[in-house]
């Protein structure tokens, strides 16, 4: 996990899209990124720069950092639960999206066709001919 800052003289970044997953950081915020997203981060932006705390023990949030690993650990004690990365949105390709409304289509059209084949049901009868009854037979008027 790395943090990356965006400094105030940077820019707004919305819609970063690394592994099928879309990114965004704010102008002068620092937030933390798995390694992979934040190695395509910095090497896009260059204005971009990774957050180095000084000392020789780092809190595994990223927040802290000190040369006493007694005071990083009484300050992760501070923390709730595990550290949180910067996940991203689910992004789907305007092509994957063609793809799944065809999908859903074929769907529905194979639901018709399977329900329109059972069209002999309750209220036809057939009589001895093996022709359906009723009062009005092919040919009579």
């Amino acid at each position: 996990m790395k943090t990356i800052e965006n400094p105030k003289n940077g820019a707004r970044i919305r819609g970063f899209v690394h592994a099928k997953r879309s990114y965004d950081l704010p102008v002068d915020t620092s937030l933390p990124f798995e390694d992979s997203v934040a190695v395509q981060l910095l090497k896009t932006f260059k204005f971009l720069h990774e957050k180095v705390l000084e000392g020789k023990y780092v809190c595994k949030h990223g927040d802290y950092a000190n040369d006493v690993k007694i005071a990083v650990l009484n300050h992760e004690k501070g923390h709730k639960g595990a550290p949180v990365v910067e996940q991203g949105r689910e992004y789907t390709t305007p092509q994957e999206q063609l793809d799944d409304e065809r999908a859903a289509r074929f769907e529905d059209r194979q639901i018709a066709e399977d329900n329109a084949a059972g069209l002999e049901g309750p209220g036809l009868e057939v009589d001895n001919e093996g022709a359906f009854a009723s009062s009005e037979r092919a040919g009579r008027f």
